[in-house]
């Protein structure tokens, strides 16, 4: 697996997760996915 390089501050920044209000949530999945994906395509 190839490591992506993030800072912490960039991590830090990604959406937080609460398992009761996240888990299964599509929405939250998507948000997730398009803020590191963005990420990815920076580098």
């Amino acid at each position: 697996m190839r490591r992506q390089g993030w800072t912490k501050e960039q991590i830090k920044a990604a959406p937080e997760f609460e398992k009761d209000k996240h888990l299964g949530n599509e929405e939250y999945h998507r948000e997730v996915g398009g803020y590191y994906g963005n990420l990815s395509n920076r580098l």
